[in-house]
């Protein structure tokens, strides 16, 4: 217990010091944009609850030193909105950026709006596979804490996600990644979708499983076997 409890104290850290860093440096580094290997796919980083592209910033310099163009979505704000509107707004960036193979890698709230983008926003084909992390597909009992409507959503057993489930489809072109502990999704089985790719790795928390060693080897073999 106390082991689970000192992970937590951490992960803590690092979800408050990624959203105070979003206050100060708010927009991605260049290099984001600047990396291009014109075999790879685009990548899309779509991040949780209250939190912008900082969160990813360890992933995303990763990505993006190994030759992929990676993109965030400046419209989501702090994604506090609703799962259709947010990937509403995913959709126009990739037509407005004539993006034509696109990777979603999405953190917890991030990885259901990658879903329900392969679900209902993805007629012409253009995302080709959604990396969800940390993300309840059958929502979080720790939902029912956030301070705003949307959080409904994200409820187990919630309109969206029922529907969602229902469109297991789309699921073969998902790789669902988490922890071994995460205090933010209960019960952490709902990260487990099936069809999808499910991998589990040694880490410990929401937040730290994307500041871990592990995260970034795990994503970009994925996105070498596309």
């Amino acid at each position: 217990m106390f082991y689970n409890f000192q992970n937590y104290l951490i992960d803590y850290y690092l979800g408050t010091k990624t959203f105070l860093s979003s206050l100060i440096n708010r927009n991605p580094p260049p290099e984001y944009l600047a990396a291009r290997d014109s075999a790879k796919p685009d990548l899309i980083l779509i991040p949780g609850v209250m939190q912008k592209w900082n969160v990813f910033r360890r992933v995303g310099r990763e990505l993006a030193k190994n030759g992929y163009r990676v993109h965030v979505v400046a419209g989501l704000k702090r994604n506090m909105g609703a799962i259709a509107g947010a990937a509403e707004l995913v959709e126009d960036y990739i037509n407005k950026n004539n993006l034509r193979r696109v990777v979603v890698i999405g953190h917890s709230k991030g990885g259901l709006i990658g879903k329900y983008l392969l679900a209902n926003n993805n007629q012409n084909g253009k995302i080709i596979k959604v990396i969800a992390i940390s993300t309840p597909f059958g929502g979080s009992l720790r939902a029912k804490r956030i301070p705003f409507g949307s959080r409904k959503e994200l409820i187990p057993n919630s309109i969206l996600l029922s529907e969602l489930a229902k469109r297991s489809d789309v699921n073969k072109n998902i790789t669902s990644i988490f922890g071994k502990f995460d205090a933010l999704v209960k019960p952490l089985a709902s990260c487990r979708l099936e069809g999808a790719k499910n991998i589990q790795i040694d880490v410990y928390g929401h937040h730290g499983i994307l500041f871990s060693k592990e995260i970034g080897e795990v994503i970009l073999d994925g996105l070498g076997k596309i």
